[in-house]
């Protein structure tokens, strides 16, 4: 009798225009599989807890999660198979665990940098910013933590603008894509009031300014990135009320 056999071909891009793809595509023996990217990722996640390990997922708490581990979806599959493994058995996935268990040592550092900075502590602000640039290797070390902090800052912007407004924290949390956890845990709101929404702006400025000199070969030693953002962490900081 015949033998049956089965072709399989894989590629990373098709050119649609010639005739054997077209074929194939036509007799519906060309599959594509798209992998999600940017604000995409956070409802991957939430379809990918559901379907693969049967757990719950809040697209914010997804959000935060994309936050932490950044885009690549392998590692991403790995926190979630991390969470499947030390949650109890139908446990949803929520902030609270996926600060405790997804990659903690790095995400603590992130945001005990993010958190000191907000409240211009120098004290704790600088050990955070020494663990990240210990991370990283190369000239561009530095360029990390200065998106991390201007990502950080332009949020606190926002939010400093809409209490100004006298926004709800719902509305606040919803527009800025605040985890609601996160924002009360962190202290968002006392670190967006630490500035003006003018002296955020500047603060924003000088860190846009200073990304590019990391990029031209600027600061090349230990000692001038953090001199350089420890000054922009305490500039323009308004007391504390006593």
């Amino acid at each position: 009798g015949g033998e049956a056999v089965l072709v399989l071909l894989e590629a990373t891009k098709l050119d649609g225009r010639q005739s054997w793809v077209q074929a194939l595509k036509k007799a519906g023996l060309l599959a594509e599989f798209k992998l999600p990217y940017g604000d995409k990722i956070p409802a991957w996640l939430v379809e990918r807890a559901r379907a693969t390990y049967g757990r719950a997922l809040r697209l914010p708490d997804a959000g935060l999660m994309f936050e932490i581990v950044g885009g690549d979806t392998a590692e991403l599959d790995q926190e979630l198979q991390k969470l499947d493994t030390f949650l109890p058995k139908g446990a949803p996935v929520t902030a609270e665990a996926i600060r405790d268990v997804v990659s903690p040592l790095r995400q603590h550092t992130i945001f005990e940098l993010q958190k000191a900075a907000g409240h211009a502590n120098l004290r704790a602000f600088l050990p955070a910013l020494r663990s990240l640039l210990d991370e990283q290797s190369g000239s561009g070390a530095a360029i990390g933590p200065v998106i991390l902090l201007f990502n950080h800052f332009l949020r606190l912007a926002r939010i400093r603008s809409m209490l100004d407004a006298g926004e709800s924290e719902q509305a606040i949390v919803s527009a800025t894509k605040v985890n609601p956890f996160i924002y009360g845990k962190e202290g968002y709101p006392e670190q967006a009031m630490r500035r003006t929404v003018a002296v955020w702006k500047r603060v924003l400025s000088r860190l846009a300014e200073l990304e590019r000199e990391l990029k031209t070969g600027r600061h090349g030693e230990r000692y001038e990135i953090e001199t350089a953002l420890a000054g922009v962490v305490i500039a323009g900081v308004m007391r504390r009320p006593r």
